[in-house]
């Protein structure tokens, strides 16, 4: 350690013997930017002690502005430091001095400028507008507007929140859609309201204040449907159309389906009570859907609680037996099953597999016979046709004609044997003259 002023004007020592220690050497500087609030911006600067020196106390930096204003850094010993409260999206130039014993060396500078960034500003809100045509209730939406604060020196998106924190939506300007908002499970006629942040690759800004609470609508949402009971082909069922979506439900319509193809439907106005569908033949079984529709579009379809199952059609063979009499045999016949036979011409009755309809008449008439399997079966119909009776062809009665000896037979057959009555062929004039001829 030099006696200070021992050699007042030597190197390193300035005016009356006082050691003035050498510059550091400034290697880098750096944007933090990362999670940076705005407008509390910083550098990292790293320097390198001069060798020619002892090792400085502490080092004192300033980051300093396109005005020229200075923004003081932290002292410290340590040779990698943070200048921060610098504002976003401005250049700054940097300067440091080495301190031992209390004096500083004079300033390195580091005079390529180095662009703070940050996040960005907290945008400011606008309005939010419900949108509710087509969306599901789980899936509800409205429009939020807001004006872009500032960018924080990197390019900006935004997102945009409900209330509770819950992110909805992202884009690029205003105004941006939040989605998926359930109001099934807040609530029918749900209130909502929003806020927006601005996102750049530093982070996310501060939240915007939120926009006045709107009512959000959807299409309804799943109309419950229960099946009371199966008579013969027609079910019925109790519904529910009570998530409405925000909106007076308009109509409700029941379908059935089975295979992939819709066999029947039918639309009623009420939201709730009891209705009825009649099915035709079910090939395997059949669910039956309910869907509720409002102002903004139709709901989501929901399906009864057990399909509905299709009886074995009756695969059935017809005769006619008399001018008034016909039979149908049903070839499947399942003694289990109950049978149901209408006739469209005179009276059924049934045997077992046999149906037999008396007083029919002579044309052809239809009988329609419906199966039905059992508890939670619809029935099968199936008709056939039993064809118009017949009269037999009329065959005047045989009486011969004596034309001389040979009958009318004769005559017509021809007569050309030697022992004919007739000499010539067919229809000629017999030979009374001869005799012996009746064969």
């Amino acid at each position: 350690m030099p006696i200070l002023g021992s050699y007042g004007g030597g190197r390193g020592f300035g005016r009356g013997g006082v050691y003035k220690p050498p510059p550091p050497t400034i290697n880098s500087v750096a944007d933090v930017g990362t999670n940076r609030a705005f407008n509390n911006g910083a550098l990292t600067v790293t320097v390198t002690p001069d060798p020619t020196g002892p090792t400085p106390d502490y080092y004192n930096s300033w980051a300093v502005d396109p005005q020229g204003a200075e923004i003081g850094g932290s002292s410290t010993s340590d040779t990698t430091f943070t200048i921060g409260n610098l504002q976003s999206n401005t250049q700054y130039t940097v300067k440091v001095v080495s301190v031992y014993n209390y004096v500083a060396s004079t300033f390195a500078t580091y005079n390529t400028p180095t662009l703070v960034t940050t996040v960005p500003a907290e945008p400011t809100i606008g309005t939010a507008t419900d949108v509710g045509t087509n969306r599901g209730i789980t899936d509800a939406a409205a429009n939020v507007t807001f004006t872009a604060g500032a960018t924080g020196g990197k390019s900006q998106t935004f997102k945009v929140y409900t209330s509770d924190g819950t992110q909805r939506g992202t884009g690029s300007s205003s105004p941006i859609l939040a989605e998926g908002i359930d109001i099934g499970s807040f609530g029918d006629g749900s209130s909502q309201s929003f806020l927006v942040r601005g996102v750049n690759a530093n982070g996310d800004s501060l939240a915007s204040g939120t926009t006045s609470a709107i009512t959000l609508t959807s299409t309804p949402g799943p109309t419950t449907i229960l099946i009371d009971s199966i008579s013969g082909s027609v079910v019925n069922f109790t519904y529910n159309a009570s998530e409405t979506g925000g909106k007076t439900v308009t109509s409700v319509r029941f379908y059935a389906m089975s295979n992939g193809s819709e066999l029947v439907t039918k639309t009623v106005s009420s939201s709730s009570g009891t209705d009825s569908l009649t099915l035709p033949n079910v090939s395997g079984s059949a669910t039956i859907y309910a869907v509720a529709t409002n102002s903004n579009g139709v709901g989501t379809p929901t399906a009864a609680g057990s399909p509905v199952y299709g009886s074995q059609a009756a695969t059935l063979s017809p005769a006619r037996v008399d001018s008034s009499t016909g039979t149908v045999t049903i070839d499947n016949y399942n003694a289990a099953y109950t049978y149901t036979v209408t006739t469209t011409s005179g009276s059924a009755s049934r045997s077992g597999g046999t149906i037999t309809i008396t007083g029919a008449g002579t044309d052809a008439f239809n009988v329609t016979v419906k199966v039905n399997q059992g508890s939670g079966y619809v029935d099968a119909s199936t008709t056939t046709t039993v064809p118009a009776y017949s009269i037999p062809p009329f065959f005047p009665p045989y009486f011969p004609i004596v034309l001389g000896r040979c009958t009318s037979a004769q005559v017509v057959q021809g007569c050309f044997s030697t022992s004919s009555c007739c000499d010539g062929g067919a229809g000629e004039s017999c030979s009374p003259a001869t005799s012996g001829c009746d064969f």
